[in-house]
């Protein structure tokens, strides 16, 4: 498992360096902070709390009821300058889809 998180978190920190407009060069501590199931109604709502910066919002937020086969998992990294973000990452059980970052959002 740790391999495959490992994997993960690499193929994250290619698309965040690939895909950013704040000239992020260098990712540290990379932190999963919330996942669940990729509900779009509810994707506003944490949205909201990234903005405001609520942070311990975001690790509480509701549960999922019903697992769905679309995943939304949000991450907080540091860059070269030691600035806080947070990532919004989209992920599918379809087998020919990797996860997509959906956004960077600077703390």
């Amino acid at each position: 498992m740790q391999q495959e998180s490992s994997k993960y978190d690499a193929f994250i920190v290619k698309n965040i360096l690939a895909n950013n407009e704040f000239a992020i060069q260098v990712i540290s501590d990379l932190e999963i902070i919330h996942t669940r199931s990729f509900v779009q109604p509810e994707y506003a709502e944490i949205e909201k709390l990234i903005k405001e910066k609520n942070i311990e919002s975001i690790k509480k937020f509701r549960k999922d009821e019903v697992r769905r086969n679309e995943y939304l998992d949000i991450m907080t990294f540091s860059d070269q300058d030691k600035n806080k973000y947070i990532v919004t990452i989209y992920d599918s059980d379809e087998l020919w889809q990797d996860p997509q970052v959906i956004e960077i959002y600077k703390l």
